[in-house]
């Protein structure tokens, strides 16, 4: 293929040929990876070639109260036609006298639909989006505060390890002092075994929950691993494994009979269970199969329920809301992969490029999903994860969430500074996300920090999807505003700084006088001087960010307290990473007048 050929299919398949870097500098696409993915991305589209319906159509058109909606126009003649709707309703479409044209009576209700159609060209399917009009939706929560703290960092006078219930415990006490969401990372399952990898954004699974959370008090008692600063992955999972597969051994005619009705309703759970045993690498332990195969649906079953008590103290009880991650990817090895693999392009990563913190650019090592396949799918995976997680969260943050537009794809063999941009049918993306949340009732916001290209923050407003603001990024001088500070919107979750920042405490000492500017520009914000310690730093912007329009404002338990070390340094794989605990039992630092002090700041906002 010659290199305008090249250039031509590369932009036919929606992969970029330049892109603008943060300096605002053109690149070239390297051809050599141009062709690599070319190659890949011709065989996707080419699997549409005998497709004869469209396989999403997005519904927008058309008043709530609309007497008839047109679902889909057919490329040939439809015989026949069937509707089945979210719920599982079925509804019978009318086909109009042109033999192409399918609608149904009244108007079609928010959420993704099936619609099956004979036609003269044979059979298909295809999903049917009604989002709603906007992602902006004002729950209890909106105009009001959120307070961040890692799952894994709990522990409590009682209890020495990690759990739902510490994290309900945790949520019950944030309702009492006015603060209505608890933030936490990614609760997915991990490979703590072959391969370990004890990162939430590279999870075993984004459909499965991580068993080492379950209470301890649901199992078998077991020795408590040694545990000082930082949580043992390892030994804890080991530890669970055992508890686990006791408790399937040990399991009652009842709650054996409970787990079975929760596996009737939930198929992949199963199927999860099945490729935690048989893939290459599994453990193989004494255990028959059958019995560790239990135990991990067991795992599922009891992590399900009591993330449902969380959701269920917040609705009742006034507990604070959960808000949970959404990584960008599942491990190369992980579930969803095993389980569709058709959805993944072999042979690639997604990553980022080169920019001011990641010279080299970035490969995460999770695979990308390819666009056409997904669309074949009718961006299944994508409506399953947003439905997974919106059983319990009350906002979901989707991150990197500029992936519905482009996403970095890193060859094998090939530098991340060698990659190139893949466009993805961000409106459909983004209709399935605004449409599978508004039927789960979840909020969504979207990461959109960094490097953002000005399409992608137009298509986000367009939406109303809730971004963010961090405003340690606007602090230094470099990063000011020409005057004043930093616009913090109304479209945003905002809080100082998110977990792969520097801590506040060690980003104001380092800062020191670099931050005289920040102080004096707080002055008629606040109508009160700053002063210049930590402390005094810190009431400040927690002033500043509670007196602004965003949506929630959320801080860091870590900045309340003064903590100096990362919960991770990005681009390093350090064994300190996604590990450390709390300084002090959660009894202990929520006792702590200064972090009470310093939450009721946050909860003096007047709500929206």
């Amino acid at each position: 293929m010659t290199d305008a050929a090249l250039l031509e299919r590369a932009r036919e398949l929606g992969i970029h040929t330049t892109y603008v870097d943060v300096h605002r500098e053109r690149h070239d696409a390297d051809p050599e990876v141009l062709a690599v993915a070319v190659e890949a991305l011709s065989a996707d589209a080419a699997a549409d070639a005998d497709a004869v319906v469209d396989p999403v159509v997005v519904v927008r058109d058309g008043p709530p109260d609309a007497a008839v909606s047109t679902l889909a126009t057919a490329r040939h003649r439809v015989t026949d036609a069937e509707l089945v709707l979210g719920d599982g309703t079925v509804v019978t479409p009318v086909v109009a006298s042109d033999g192409h044209t399918v609608t149904v009576e009244g108007p079609l209700p928010i959420g993704c639909h099936e619609l099956r159609m004979e036609t003269a060209a044979g059979a298909g399917a295809t999903t049917l989006v009604r989002p709603p009009g906007s992602m902006l939706t004002r729950g209890r929560w909106h105009g009001g505060s959120g307070l961040f703290v890692p799952t894994y960092a709990l522990w409590d006078d009682d209890t020495s390890l990690p759990s739902f219930s510490l994290l309900g415990r945790l949520a019950g006490v944030l309702g009492e002092l006015g603060t209505e969401v608890l933030t936490t990372l990614p609760l997915y399952a991990a490979f703590l075994d072959e391969p370990f990898e004890p990162s939430p954004y590279s999870p075993a699974s984004r459909l499965h929950w991580n068993e080492v959370f379950v209470d301890d008090d649901a199992l078998p008692p077991a020795p408590v691993p040694p545990l000082g600063r930082h949580l043992d992955w390892a030994a804890v999972g080991r530890r669970r494994r055992q508890q686990m597969v006791a408790a399937s051994a040990a399991l009652d005619a009842a709650t054996a009979a409970e787990l079975d009705r929760f596996l009737a309703g939930r198929p992949d759970v199963a199927a999860f269970a099945r490729f935690l045993t048989d893939r290459p690498g599994a453990p193989a332990g004494d255990d028959p199969v059958e019995l560790v195969r239990r135990s991990h649906e067991l795992a599922q079953f009891l992590a399900d329920r009591q993330l449902a008590d969380l959701a269920a103290a917040e609705r009742h009880d006034g507990a604070a809301g959960l808000a949970i991650d959404l990584p960008i990817g599942c491990h190369a090895d992980g579930y969803e992969r095993w389980a569709h693999p058709e959805l993944f392009a072999d042979g690639f990563a997604i990553g980022a490029p080169p920019d001011l913190f990641f010279t080299a650019g970035q490969n995460w090592g999770l695979p990308p999903q390819l666009p056409h396949a997904g669309r074949r799918s009718g961006h299944r995976l994508w409506r399953d994860l947003l439905t997974r997680a919106g059983e319990h969260a009350a906002l979901l943050r989707i991150d990197h969430v500029m992936a519905v537009h482009r996403l970095w794809w890193v060859p094998e063999g090939f530098g991340a500074d060698r990659g190139v941009y893949v466009s993805y049918p961000d409106q459909e993306l983004l209709a399935v996300i605004a449409a599978t949340a508004a039927a789960c009732g979840t909020v969504v916001v979207g990461e959109d920090l960094g490097t953002v290209p000005e399409e992608v923050r137009e298509l986000l407003a367009a939406w109303e999807m809730l971004g963010m603001h961090e405003e340690q990024f606007h602090m230094t001088p470099s990063m000011l505003p020409e005057r004043a500070v930093a616009e913090i919107g109304a479209r945003t979750v905002a809080g100082i700084r998110t977990h792969d920042m520097q801590p506040f405490a060690a980003f104001v000492a380092q800062q020191g006088e670099a931050l005289a500017e920040y102080r004096r520009r707080l002055v008629p914000v606040l109508g009160r001087e700053v002063g210049g310690t930590y402390g005094e730093i810190l009431d400040a912007v927690l002033e500043r960010l509670a007196g602004s329009a965003s949506a929630l404002v959320t801080v860091d338990l870590d900045d309340l307290v003064g903590e100096t070390e990362h919960h991770n340094v990005p681009g390093k794989v350090l064994p300190t990473n996604w590990c450390r605990r709390l300084d002090r039992s959660l009894t202990d630092t929520l006792a702590d007048p200064d972090v009470r002090r310093r939450l009721t700041i946050l909860g003096s906002r007047t709500r929206a």
